[in-house]
């Protein structure tokens, strides 16, 4: 194969015709013909178009991401040291990039790759160099707002499960615990949020430039684009305190909003609460028992071991905040202390040196079924655990955080 003249198009007709025959056909046959002849062939796979051109002319159906991922596959096969080797097929691999970036959150109902394509794809798309995230900019998300949402302050939000609501939920998810009822208002200030839990790329920036000893080595050695995990509820902090440090008086940053923020406002980078992060995780959806609806469906979220690892972050569709991952991949540490409800902030649940060894993790992992990764369960851990599916988010609040 790839000997012949027409390699490009016969790795087309091929992909098209049969993709999961060839998948390992072709990205062998791409390092055969080397750099040039092989990234063209990737090029072919997706029309030698970007992702915006091909969407400005029709909807992706599942056989173009099948597609834009064997380009992937070609490419890493291929290797990143040839590749970048010449302007044009460095160009090559970031319209494929595209292609991969736009492909993750697509659900199957919607025209999108199976789970597990998807998952696969997020892991080629760190190989080649995830277009989402600034490698300038710490690895934080390449938009205006380094990847942090706005939530809306809302007077009439009240955390947890409602005792009416209670028996509805134990239908869908067989079992409510006492400890995550509550019926009294808990009211949310306007916060921003992180659209992505903290990735392994992120992290690393961190430990390198503060020379932070962690507990576990292997949270450096996943994919950059997956969540970090293996962190303590410590590390996560100190996480925090360093991005609120450098977006505060790093160069690289002072020319984004979050960083006018802290400058002018005082606001402060931190983990969310308890509440803070249940709002976001509901989506604006009231009651609901996922983060988009009633429905059990391991296609939106990382959960009931679907892929059966940890994905990179944003595989799955975003709630309607426009947040990835809330519900599933990795538990996420909160910075409030395990106490029961009614939810009151000034009980003490909320002060980094005291509220109890427990701190509040929310949102389930990879292995966890429907009952446990959902918008309303709540469990504590030890702030010195640093379990293999657990890590972290990030706020930027104006309330101080002590």
């Amino acid at each position: 194969l790839a000997a012949q003249g027409d390699f490009a198009l016969r790795c087309a007709d091929l992909a098209r015709s049969a993709p999961a025959h060839w998948q390992v056909v072709l990205p062998l046959a791409a390092r055969l013909a080397k750099a040039e002849r092989g990234a063209s062939a990737a090029d072919e796979l997706i029309g030698g178009t970007s992702i915006g051109e091909f969407l400005g002319r029709q909807k992706p159906a599942a056989a173009d991401w099948t597609c834009a991922l064997l380009a992937g596959s070609q490419l890493q096969e291929i290797g990143l040291g040839a590749i970048n080797k010449s302007r044009r097929t460095q160009a090559i691999a970031q319209r494929v990039a595209g292609w991969l970036a736009a492909s993750l959150p697509v659900h199957p109902d919607d025209g999108g790759a199976p789970t597990r394509q998807r998952a696969q794809a997020g892991d080629v798309l760190s190989a080649l160099g995830d277009p989402r995230f600034d490698a300038q900019r710490f690895w934080l998300p390449a938009d205006k707002m380094l990847g942090l949402v706005r939530i809306p302050a809302d007077p009439e939000f009240r955390i947890g499960t409602r005792n009416a609501d209670a028996k509805r939920v134990e239908e869908i998810v067989a079992y409510v615990d006492y400890e995550e009822i509550n019926d009294a208002l808990t009211p949310t200030p306007e916060f921003l949020i992180a659209r992505y839990t903290v990735t392994v790329a992120q992290f690393r920036v961190f430990v390198e430039a503060t020379r932070c000893k962690i507990g576990d080595a292997r949270a450096l050695r996943d994919a950059d684009n997956r969540p970090v995990s293996r962190v303590s509820w410590h590390e996560a902090i100190a996480y925090c305190d360093w991005l609120n440090e450098e977006l505060a008086s790093s160069p690289l940053l002072q020319d984004c909003e979050p960083s006018r923020l802290i400058r002018q406002h005082r606001w402060r980078v931190a983990l969310p609460s308890e509440l803070e992060w249940e709002k976001a995780a509901r989506g604006g959806l009231r009651d609901a028992v996922f983060s988009w609806g009633n429905d059990d469906d391991p296609a939106r979220a990382n959960y009931d071991r679907a892929i059966d690892h940890i994905s990179a972050v944003g595989c799955f569709p975003a709630n309607a905040f426009g947040l990835y991952d809330m519900i599933g991949n990795v538990w996420e540490w909160t910075r409030s202390g395990f106490h029961l409800y009614p939810y009151r902030a000034a009980d003490g649940r909320e002060d980094l040196k005291g509220a109890g060894a427990r701190r509040v993790v929310r949102g389930g992992s990879w292995g966890c079924d429907h009952g446990t990764a959902r918008c309303a369960y709540r469990i504590g851990f030890e702030r010195d655990d640093d379990r293999y599916n657990l890590g972290f988010r990030v706020v930027l609040r104006s309330s101080p955080v002590e």
